[in-house]
């Protein structure tokens, strides 16, 4: 099986493995435009069945930051939240429809794959912001936890103050129009004088 939309809940009474080749996926450019795994939409056929290729995406799995120049040096820019809610205005507008394209609670997660030399940058597109926290970890194990600011549109890690390091962890999350709510773990030089991530 492919991929099967539902248009209602889904309950599993032993819960949901995601385990196996296609949970975790490599990012080695260094500048990169991330996207969500229901786009770009598939053509339906008249049974509503996708025909043709299905881009898997970056959310739903692991994506590990492993750049081939060794430094991370870039910038990885998350896809567009384009629909929160169903509208007329990006249809279909029927919020059954397989193809539906509400995006809220859709998530990209980044790890670090290799202590960082030089700035990643990770944006939202367009007119979304960031909203959060990141907690900054170093390796005596001291910690502090930045909040995000209003309007915060930079999250970066440089393999320092604002961490980076090997096993660094961003979970973005559509949470509402024009927002990804995030959560970060930063290791790093940081740790409780640590500097935050968040920048206009």
């Amino acid at each position: 099986m492919a991929r099967t939309t539902f248009s209602g809940p889904v309950r599993s009474l032993n819960g949901f493995v995601s385990a196996g080749p296609g949970a975790a996926q490599t990012i080695t450019a260094d500048n990169t435009t991330l996207a969500l795994s229901i786009f770009p939409t598939p053509t339906l056929d008249s049974n509503n069945n996708p025909t043709g290729a299905i881009t898997v995406g970056n959310a739903g799995v692991i994506n590990v930051y492993a750049s081939t120049n060794g430094t991370g040096a870039g910038q990885l820019t998350l896809p567009p939240v384009l629909d929160t809610v169903p509208s007329s205005t990006t249809p279909p507008t029927d919020p059954t429809a397989p193809d539906q394209q509400n995006q809220l609670g859709a998530q990209i997660i980044v790890i670090s794959g290799f202590d960082l030399a030089n700035n990643l940058v990770i944006k939202p597109s367009g007119a979304d912001v960031f909203t959060g926290y990141a907690t900054s970890v170093d390796s005596a194990g001291l910690t502090k936890t930045f909040l995000s600011g209003v309007g915060d549109t930079t999250f970066t890690w440089n393999g320092g103050t604002t961490g980076g390091d090997i096993d660094s962890i961003i979970k973005c999350t559509i949470v509402s129009a024009n927002t990804w709510y995030v959560e970060a773990v930063c290791f790093g030089a940081g740790g409780g004088a640590g500097a935050t991530p968040f920048s206009a």
